[in-house]
Protein backbone atom coordinates (compact mmCIF):
# COMPACT_ATOMS: atom_id res chain seq x y z
CA UNK A 1 0.00 0.00 0.00
CA UNK A 2 1.24 3.75 -0.10
CA UNK A 3 2.24 3.93 3.64
CA UNK A 4 4.68 1.08 2.50
CA UNK A 5 6.10 2.66 -0.43
CA UNK A 6 6.76 6.28 1.49
CA UNK A 7 8.46 3.99 4.39
CA UNK A 8 10.97 2.13 1.57
CA UNK A 9 11.23 5.22 0.16
CA UNK A 10 12.29 7.37 2.83
CA UNK A 11 14.30 4.64 4.56
CA UNK A 12 16.13 4.91 0.95
CA UNK A 13 16.73 8.43 1.70
CA UNK A 14 17.52 7.61 5.12
CA UNK A 15 20.11 4.83 4.68
CA UNK A 16 22.43 6.64 1.74
CA UNK A 17 23.00 9.63 3.64
CA UNK A 18 23.49 13.16 2.14
CA UNK A 19 22.71 16.47 3.23
CA UNK A 20 21.68 16.43 6.52
CA UNK A 21 18.96 18.76 6.48
CA UNK A 22 17.29 16.27 3.82
CA UNK A 23 18.46 13.44 6.02
CA UNK A 24 16.84 14.72 9.24
CA UNK A 25 13.55 15.73 7.21
CA UNK A 26 13.65 12.16 6.03
CA UNK A 27 13.88 10.89 9.61
CA UNK A 28 11.35 13.15 11.07
CA UNK A 29 8.89 11.67 7.87
CA UNK A 30 10.07 7.98 8.22
CA UNK A 31 9.04 8.05 12.49
CA UNK A 32 5.71 9.89 11.71
CA UNK A 33 4.61 7.83 9.13
CA UNK A 34 5.19 4.65 11.69
CA UNK A 35 2.46 3.48 13.45
CA UNK A 36 3.10 2.61 17.24
CA UNK A 37 1.52 0.66 19.92
CA UNK A 38 0.72 1.84 23.84
CA UNK A 39 4.17 0.93 24.82
CA UNK A 40 6.21 3.05 22.25
CA UNK A 41 6.65 0.37 19.91
CA UNK A 42 6.86 1.04 16.20
CA UNK A 43 6.76 -1.45 12.99
CA UNK A 44 10.15 -0.56 11.24
CA UNK A 45 12.10 -3.26 10.19
CA UNK A 46 14.78 -4.54 13.02
CA UNK A 47 17.73 -4.78 10.39
CA UNK A 48 16.80 -1.14 8.40
CA UNK A 49 16.35 0.46 12.37
CA UNK A 50 20.22 -0.82 13.09
CA UNK A 51 21.47 0.12 9.81
CA UNK A 52 20.33 3.85 10.76
CA UNK A 53 22.12 3.55 14.28
CA UNK A 54 25.22 2.30 12.33
CA UNK A 55 25.12 5.48 10.48
CA UNK A 56 24.44 7.71 13.51
CA UNK A 57 27.28 5.81 15.50
CA UNK A 58 29.83 6.71 12.51
CA UNK A 59 28.55 10.10 12.78
CA UNK A 60 28.91 10.69 16.56
CA UNK A 61 32.41 8.66 16.00
CA UNK A 62 33.92 10.94 13.86
CA UNK A 63 32.62 14.10 15.66
CA UNK A 64 30.05 14.80 13.19
CA UNK A 65 27.52 16.72 15.10
CA UNK A 66 24.94 18.43 13.72
CA UNK A 67 22.59 15.28 12.81
CA UNK A 68 22.78 14.32 16.41
CA UNK A 69 21.99 17.93 17.67
CA UNK A 70 19.16 17.74 15.31
CA UNK A 71 17.80 14.90 16.68
CA UNK A 72 18.19 16.17 20.10
CA UNK A 73 15.86 19.13 18.72
CA UNK A 74 13.48 16.75 18.07
CA UNK A 75 12.91 14.77 21.33
CA UNK A 76 11.64 18.68 22.81
CA UNK A 77 8.57 18.15 20.90
CA UNK A 78 7.62 15.20 22.95
CA UNK A 79 7.67 16.13 26.32
CA UNK A 80 3.56 16.27 26.99
CA UNK A 81 3.11 13.47 24.62
CA UNK A 82 0.12 14.91 23.42
CA UNK A 83 0.17 15.48 19.55
CA UNK A 84 0.47 11.67 18.33
CA UNK A 85 2.91 12.81 15.48
CA UNK A 86 5.10 13.99 17.52
CA UNK A 87 5.20 11.46 19.71
CA UNK A 88 6.10 9.19 17.19
CA UNK A 89 8.70 11.23 16.08
CA UNK A 90 10.28 10.82 19.66
CA UNK A 91 9.68 7.49 20.50
CA UNK A 92 11.67 6.85 17.45
CA UNK A 93 14.38 9.17 17.74
CA UNK A 94 14.98 7.86 21.83
CA UNK A 95 14.35 3.94 20.22
CA UNK A 96 17.53 4.56 17.21
CA UNK A 97 19.70 6.13 20.47
CA UNK A 98 19.47 3.07 22.70
CA UNK A 99 20.26 1.10 19.72
CA UNK A 100 22.84 2.70 18.65
CA UNK A 101 24.56 2.55 21.78
CA UNK A 102 24.26 -1.28 22.29
CA UNK A 103 25.76 -2.00 18.78
CA UNK A 104 28.63 -2.42 20.49
CA UNK A 105 28.97 -4.82 23.33
CA UNK A 106 32.47 -3.89 24.49
CA UNK A 107 32.33 -1.70 27.45
CA UNK A 108 34.85 0.71 26.12
CA UNK A 109 33.48 0.92 23.04
CA UNK A 110 30.03 1.76 24.72
CA UNK A 111 31.41 4.50 26.88
CA UNK A 112 33.34 6.49 24.12
CA UNK A 113 29.49 6.44 22.41
CA UNK A 114 27.63 7.28 26.08
CA UNK A 115 30.21 9.95 26.99
CA UNK A 116 30.02 11.48 23.57
CA UNK A 117 26.28 11.74 23.93
CA UNK A 118 26.30 13.24 27.35
CA UNK A 119 28.62 15.91 26.09
CA UNK A 120 26.06 16.61 23.66
CA UNK A 121 23.32 17.00 26.38
CA UNK A 122 21.53 14.07 25.96
CA UNK A 123 21.42 12.28 29.53
CA UNK A 124 19.55 15.59 31.08
CA UNK A 125 16.83 15.96 27.87
CA UNK A 126 16.07 12.14 28.88
CA UNK A 127 15.73 13.24 32.63
CA UNK A 128 13.24 15.64 31.50
CA UNK A 129 11.59 13.25 29.12
CA UNK A 130 11.14 11.07 31.78
CA UNK A 131 9.19 13.70 33.43
CA UNK A 132 6.73 13.52 30.40
CA UNK A 133 2.86 12.75 30.68
CA UNK A 134 2.80 10.34 28.02
CA UNK A 135 3.73 6.64 29.45
CA UNK A 136 5.16 5.74 25.84
CA UNK A 137 7.58 8.46 26.16
CA UNK A 138 8.42 7.50 29.79
CA UNK A 139 8.86 3.92 29.06
CA UNK A 140 11.71 4.39 26.27
CA UNK A 141 13.11 7.48 28.32
CA UNK A 142 14.01 5.18 31.37
CA UNK A 143 15.19 2.50 28.79
CA UNK A 144 17.02 4.68 27.13
CA UNK A 145 18.47 6.30 30.45
CA UNK A 146 19.95 2.88 31.40
CA UNK A 147 21.15 2.74 28.15
CA UNK A 148 23.62 5.76 28.46
CA UNK A 149 24.54 4.48 32.08
CA UNK A 150 24.70 0.66 31.34
CA UNK A 151 28.10 -0.41 33.01
CA UNK A 152 28.05 2.69 35.13
CA UNK A 153 29.76 5.44 33.41
CA UNK A 154 31.13 7.89 35.91
CA UNK A 155 30.63 10.77 33.49
CA UNK A 156 27.07 10.51 32.86
CA UNK A 157 26.82 9.93 36.39
CA UNK A 158 28.62 13.32 37.17
CA UNK A 159 27.10 15.14 34.38
CA UNK A 160 23.42 14.05 36.04
CA UNK A 161 24.19 15.41 38.97
CA UNK A 162 25.72 18.74 37.98
CA UNK A 163 22.11 18.86 36.46
CA UNK A 164 20.33 17.92 39.16
CA UNK A 165 22.49 20.27 41.65
CA UNK A 166 22.13 23.18 39.36
CA UNK A 167 18.42 22.49 38.63
CA UNK A 168 17.03 23.29 41.96
CA UNK A 169 14.19 21.32 40.44
CA UNK A 170 12.34 18.59 42.29
CA UNK A 171 10.25 17.61 39.12
CA UNK A 172 12.04 14.12 38.58
CA UNK A 173 12.29 12.69 42.13
CA UNK A 174 8.56 13.88 42.59
CA UNK A 175 8.05 11.37 39.09
CA UNK A 176 10.17 8.75 40.70
CA UNK A 177 8.76 8.80 43.80
CA UNK A 178 4.72 8.49 42.72
CA UNK A 179 5.49 5.78 40.40
CA UNK A 180 7.12 3.76 43.35
CA UNK A 181 4.22 4.83 45.41
CA UNK A 182 1.54 4.19 42.87
CA UNK A 183 2.97 0.36 42.25
CA UNK A 184 2.83 0.12 45.69
CA UNK A 185 -0.82 0.56 46.33
CA UNK A 186 -1.39 -1.13 43.67
CA UNK A 187 0.29 -4.54 45.27
CA UNK A 188 -1.69 -3.63 48.30
CA UNK A 189 -4.94 -3.56 46.85
CA UNK A 190 -3.88 -6.82 45.09
CA UNK A 191 -3.18 -8.17 48.27
CA UNK A 192 -6.48 -7.29 49.74
CA UNK A 193 -8.50 -8.44 46.93
CA UNK A 194 -6.07 -11.88 46.87
CA UNK A 195 -5.26 -10.91 43.36
CA UNK A 196 -2.11 -12.81 41.25
CA UNK A 197 0.11 -10.49 39.63
CA UNK A 198 -0.02 -11.44 36.16
CA UNK A 199 2.94 -12.49 33.72
CA UNK A 200 1.90 -10.51 30.74
CA UNK A 201 1.82 -6.27 30.33
CA UNK A 202 -0.93 -4.33 29.97
CA UNK A 203 -1.08 -0.31 29.11
CA UNK A 204 -3.79 -0.29 32.39
CA UNK A 205 -1.03 -1.10 34.51
CA UNK A 206 2.01 0.42 32.86
CA UNK A 207 3.51 1.73 35.92
CA UNK A 208 3.35 -1.17 37.85
CA UNK A 209 5.43 -2.82 34.43
CA UNK A 210 7.89 0.13 34.55
CA UNK A 211 8.68 -0.02 38.23
CA UNK A 212 11.72 -2.64 37.00
CA UNK A 213 13.10 -0.17 34.46
CA UNK A 214 12.85 2.70 37.66
CA UNK A 215 14.98 0.61 39.93
CA UNK A 216 17.47 -0.01 37.19
CA UNK A 217 17.64 3.63 36.69
CA UNK A 218 18.39 4.56 40.28
CA UNK A 219 20.92 1.68 40.58
CA UNK A 220 22.91 2.90 37.59
CA UNK A 221 22.86 6.25 39.13
CA UNK A 222 24.69 5.16 42.43
CA UNK A 223 26.55 2.09 40.36
CA UNK A 224 30.17 2.20 41.40
CA UNK A 225 30.31 3.73 44.90
CA UNK A 226 29.23 7.16 43.80
CA UNK A 227 28.78 7.99 47.34
CA UNK A 228 27.60 12.01 46.00
CA UNK A 229 24.45 10.21 43.98
CA UNK A 230 23.84 7.84 46.70
CA UNK A 231 23.43 10.40 49.60
CA UNK A 232 21.44 13.03 47.22
CA UNK A 233 18.93 9.92 46.13
CA UNK A 234 18.28 10.19 49.99
CA UNK A 235 18.20 14.10 50.22
CA UNK A 236 18.11 16.53 47.99
CA UNK A 237 18.33 19.30 50.07
CA UNK A 238 19.03 22.10 47.49
CA UNK A 239 15.14 21.54 46.55
CA UNK A 240 12.34 23.42 48.31
CA UNK A 241 11.33 19.69 48.80
CA UNK A 242 12.92 16.41 49.37
CA UNK A 243 11.97 12.92 48.15
CA UNK A 244 13.90 9.89 50.18
CA UNK A 245 14.00 7.44 47.00
CA UNK A 246 16.11 4.81 49.34
CA UNK A 247 13.20 4.35 51.87
CA UNK A 248 10.38 4.40 48.76
CA UNK A 249 12.36 1.53 47.32
CA UNK A 250 12.56 -0.33 50.49
CA UNK A 251 8.97 0.41 51.27
CA UNK A 252 8.21 -1.43 47.67
CA UNK A 253 10.30 -4.04 48.38
CA UNK A 254 8.58 -4.72 51.68
CA UNK A 255 5.20 -4.35 49.83
CA UNK A 256 6.73 -6.21 46.72
CA UNK A 257 7.37 -9.18 48.91
CA UNK A 258 3.49 -9.54 50.27
CA UNK A 259 1.73 -10.41 47.21
CA UNK A 260 0.37 -13.57 46.42
CA UNK A 261 2.48 -15.99 44.30
CA UNK A 262 5.30 -14.97 41.99
CA UNK A 263 6.33 -15.92 38.46
CA UNK A 264 9.47 -15.45 36.13
CA UNK A 265 8.30 -11.78 35.47
CA UNK A 266 8.31 -10.56 39.23
CA UNK A 267 10.95 -12.61 39.83
CA UNK A 268 13.06 -10.46 37.79
CA UNK A 269 11.51 -7.12 40.05
CA UNK A 270 12.17 -8.91 43.40
CA UNK A 271 16.43 -9.51 42.33
CA UNK A 272 15.95 -5.77 40.73
CA UNK A 273 15.10 -4.25 43.73
CA UNK A 274 17.40 -5.86 46.44
CA UNK A 275 20.32 -5.52 43.58
CA UNK A 276 19.19 -1.59 43.78
CA UNK A 277 19.41 -1.43 47.32
CA UNK A 278 22.91 -3.48 47.39
CA UNK A 279 23.78 -0.57 44.95
CA UNK A 280 22.63 2.66 47.84
CA UNK A 281 24.75 0.75 50.34
CA UNK A 282 27.87 -0.23 48.47
CA UNK A 283 31.11 2.08 49.18
CA UNK A 284 29.79 2.16 52.03
CA UNK A 285 26.73 4.47 52.42
CA UNK A 286 26.55 5.12 56.04
CA UNK A 287 23.47 7.36 55.59
CA UNK A 288 22.16 4.54 53.46
CA UNK A 289 22.93 1.47 55.42
CA UNK A 290 21.07 3.17 58.50
CA UNK A 291 17.96 3.44 56.25
CA UNK A 292 17.89 -0.02 55.42
CA UNK A 293 18.80 -1.21 59.06
CA UNK A 294 16.32 1.52 60.89
CA UNK A 295 13.52 -0.03 58.59
CA UNK A 296 15.18 -3.99 59.68
CA UNK A 297 16.21 -5.33 56.26
CA UNK A 298 17.21 -8.29 58.25
CA UNK A 299 13.63 -9.32 58.52
CA UNK A 300 13.20 -8.93 55.02
CA UNK A 301 16.17 -11.54 54.64
CA UNK A 302 14.69 -14.12 57.18
CA UNK A 303 11.10 -13.73 55.22
CA UNK A 304 13.25 -14.30 51.63
CA UNK A 305 15.21 -16.90 52.65
CA UNK A 306 12.52 -19.33 54.11
CA UNK A 307 9.97 -18.82 51.29
CA UNK A 308 9.89 -21.45 49.32
CA UNK A 309 8.56 -19.20 46.00
CA UNK A 310 6.34 -22.35 44.49
CA UNK A 311 6.39 -21.69 41.38
CA UNK A 312 9.78 -20.41 40.23
CA UNK A 313 12.78 -22.87 38.99
CA UNK A 314 15.72 -23.63 41.29
CA UNK A 315 17.66 -21.23 39.55
CA UNK A 316 15.42 -18.51 39.90
CA UNK A 317 14.71 -18.88 43.74
CA UNK A 318 18.46 -19.23 44.14
CA UNK A 319 19.02 -15.70 42.27
CA UNK A 320 16.63 -14.50 44.82
CA UNK A 321 18.42 -15.46 47.59
CA UNK A 322 21.97 -14.64 46.48
CA UNK A 323 20.88 -10.98 45.67
CA UNK A 324 18.95 -10.76 49.41
CA UNK A 325 22.32 -12.29 50.97
CA UNK A 326 24.90 -10.12 49.40
CA UNK A 327 22.17 -6.81 49.98
CA UNK A 328 22.62 -7.43 53.68
CA UNK A 329 26.82 -8.32 52.88
CA UNK A 330 26.63 -4.28 51.48
CA UNK A 331 24.36 -2.94 54.22
CA UNK A 332 26.99 -4.89 56.83
CA UNK A 333 30.13 -3.65 54.77
CA UNK A 334 32.64 -1.31 56.29
CA UNK A 335 30.59 -2.25 59.73
CA UNK A 336 33.49 -3.53 62.53
CA UNK A 337 31.84 -6.48 65.14
CA UNK A 338 31.11 -4.42 67.82
CA UNK A 339 29.65 -1.75 65.34
CA UNK A 340 26.25 -1.00 65.89
CA UNK A 341 25.25 -1.75 62.35
CA UNK A 342 26.43 -5.55 62.79
CA UNK A 343 25.27 -5.84 66.17
CA UNK A 344 21.41 -4.32 65.23
CA UNK A 345 21.83 -6.83 62.01
CA UNK A 346 22.69 -9.83 63.94
CA UNK A 347 20.44 -9.33 66.96
CA UNK A 348 17.40 -10.04 63.65
CA UNK A 349 18.95 -12.72 61.60
CA UNK A 350 17.30 -15.84 62.09
CA UNK A 351 20.23 -18.22 62.49
CA UNK A 352 18.01 -21.14 61.80
CA UNK A 353 16.96 -20.15 58.46
CA UNK A 354 20.80 -19.21 57.53
CA UNK A 355 21.65 -22.58 58.51
CA UNK A 356 18.62 -24.43 56.75
CA UNK A 357 19.54 -22.60 53.49
CA UNK A 358 23.03 -23.30 53.53
CA UNK A 359 22.45 -26.76 54.07
CA UNK A 360 19.48 -26.97 51.46
CA UNK A 361 21.97 -25.12 48.85
CA UNK A 362 24.96 -27.21 49.88
CA UNK A 363 22.77 -30.55 48.98
CA UNK A 364 22.00 -29.16 45.62
CA UNK A 365 25.70 -27.89 45.28
CA UNK A 366 26.32 -29.03 41.31
CA UNK A 367 24.53 -26.25 40.47
CA UNK A 368 26.06 -23.34 40.23
CA UNK A 369 23.90 -20.77 41.38
CA UNK A 370 23.12 -23.25 44.46
CA UNK A 371 27.03 -23.41 45.38
CA UNK A 372 27.10 -19.45 44.84
CA UNK A 373 24.33 -19.58 47.71
CA UNK A 374 26.53 -21.26 49.81
CA UNK A 375 29.46 -18.84 49.77
CA UNK A 376 27.32 -16.04 49.98
CA UNK A 377 25.74 -17.15 53.23
CA UNK A 378 28.96 -18.70 54.86
CA UNK A 379 30.66 -15.20 54.25
CA UNK A 380 27.85 -13.17 56.21
CA UNK A 381 28.07 -16.06 58.76
CA UNK A 382 32.01 -14.93 59.34
CA UNK A 383 30.62 -11.41 59.16
CA UNK A 384 28.48 -11.80 61.83
CA UNK A 385 31.19 -13.74 63.65
CA UNK A 386 28.23 -16.22 64.43
CA UNK A 387 31.08 -18.64 64.61
CA UNK A 388 29.52 -21.89 65.85
CA UNK A 389 27.32 -21.88 62.69
CA UNK A 390 30.01 -21.69 60.13
CA UNK A 391 32.35 -24.44 61.91
CA UNK A 392 28.91 -26.74 62.20
CA UNK A 393 28.04 -26.02 58.70
CA UNK A 394 28.32 -28.88 55.89
CA UNK A 395 30.74 -28.37 53.67
CA UNK A 396 32.47 -26.55 56.00
CA UNK A 397 36.21 -27.77 54.72
CA UNK A 398 35.34 -26.97 51.28
CA UNK A 399 34.10 -23.62 51.45
CA UNK A 400 36.18 -22.35 54.28
CA UNK A 401 39.17 -23.29 51.79
CA UNK A 402 37.73 -21.70 49.04
CA UNK A 403 36.61 -18.59 50.94
CA UNK A 404 39.54 -15.89 51.27
CA UNK A 405 39.97 -12.86 53.83
CA UNK A 406 42.33 -9.39 53.54
CA UNK A 407 42.31 -6.91 56.36
CA UNK A 408 42.04 -2.84 55.02
CA UNK A 409 42.23 0.04 56.97
CA UNK A 410 39.19 2.00 56.35
CA UNK A 411 38.55 5.77 57.95
CA UNK A 412 41.64 4.70 60.23
CA UNK A 413 40.10 0.99 61.98
CA UNK A 414 41.04 -2.44 60.53
CA UNK A 415 38.14 -4.44 58.62
CA UNK A 416 38.22 -8.04 57.60
CA UNK A 417 36.50 -8.40 53.92
CA UNK A 418 35.96 -12.25 52.72
CA UNK A 419 35.08 -13.64 49.68
CA UNK A 420 35.26 -16.69 47.06
CA UNK A 421 37.92 -17.54 45.97
CA UNK A 422 37.46 -18.50 42.29
CA UNK A 423 37.50 -22.42 41.94
CA UNK A 424 39.84 -21.57 38.45
CA UNK A 425 42.94 -20.37 40.84
CA UNK A 426 43.42 -24.09 41.73
CA UNK A 427 44.99 -24.20 38.35
CA UNK A 428 48.32 -22.63 40.00
CA UNK A 429 50.55 -24.99 41.12
CA UNK A 430 52.32 -24.80 44.04
CA UNK A 431 55.50 -24.72 42.86
CA UNK A 432 54.93 -21.53 40.83
CA UNK A 433 53.05 -19.96 43.99
CA UNK A 434 56.39 -21.08 46.09
CA UNK A 435 58.34 -19.02 43.41
CA UNK A 436 56.36 -15.82 43.26
CA UNK A 437 56.85 -16.04 47.30
CA UNK A 438 60.53 -16.69 47.13
CA UNK A 439 61.69 -14.25 43.97
CA UNK A 440 59.27 -11.36 44.47
CA UNK A 441 61.05 -7.65 44.90
CA UNK A 442 59.94 -6.70 48.07
CA UNK A 443 62.71 -3.82 48.61
CA UNK A 444 60.07 -1.60 48.58
CA UNK A 445 56.01 -1.61 49.39
CA UNK A 446 56.03 -0.02 45.38
CA UNK A 447 58.74 -2.11 44.01
CA UNK A 448 56.24 -4.95 44.93
CA UNK A 449 52.99 -3.90 43.49
CA UNK A 450 54.88 -3.41 40.42
CA UNK A 451 56.81 -6.74 40.29
CA UNK A 452 53.74 -8.73 41.30
CA UNK A 453 51.85 -6.87 38.45
CA UNK A 454 54.88 -7.41 36.13
CA UNK A 455 54.33 -11.26 36.99
CA UNK A 456 50.19 -11.10 36.76
CA UNK A 457 50.26 -11.92 32.86
CA UNK A 458 52.35 -15.15 33.73
CA UNK A 459 50.04 -16.37 36.48
CA UNK A 460 46.92 -15.82 34.26
CA UNK A 461 48.61 -17.66 31.23
CA UNK A 462 49.45 -20.36 33.51
CA UNK A 463 45.60 -20.86 35.35
CA UNK A 464 43.89 -20.38 32.27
Amino acid sequence: GEPDQLTSALLSVVLHEGHDMLFITAIKLLFKNLSTDTSGECDLDPEAHTRLAEILKRQIESDQTEVILALFRLLDGGFEGLNTNTESITLGVMRTFTRMIYLDTNVANMAKIQTKLDRLGLAPLVAILIESKSEAVVYHSLVLMIALMNNGNVEVQDSLSHYFLSRNDEALFVTLRNRISTVILMVREMGNTNQVVPSNKSHAESNFYYIREVLRVLQLFTEGHNLTMQDYLRSQPDNVVSYNLVKESFSFLCVFLTINGHNTFTQSILVQAFNTLTEFCQGPCRGNQQQLIKGNIAIQLNGVLARKFEGLSKEQLNEIRSAVILCIHSVLEGATHSDQFALAVARTVDEGVLRTTLEESWSDRKIESSLEVCFNVFILLKMLRLQRIVESSPGYAFLDAMTGGIEICRDGKLERVYFRIPSISTNLSQETKDELLRTVNRSTPTARISDFYYRAEGLIFEIE
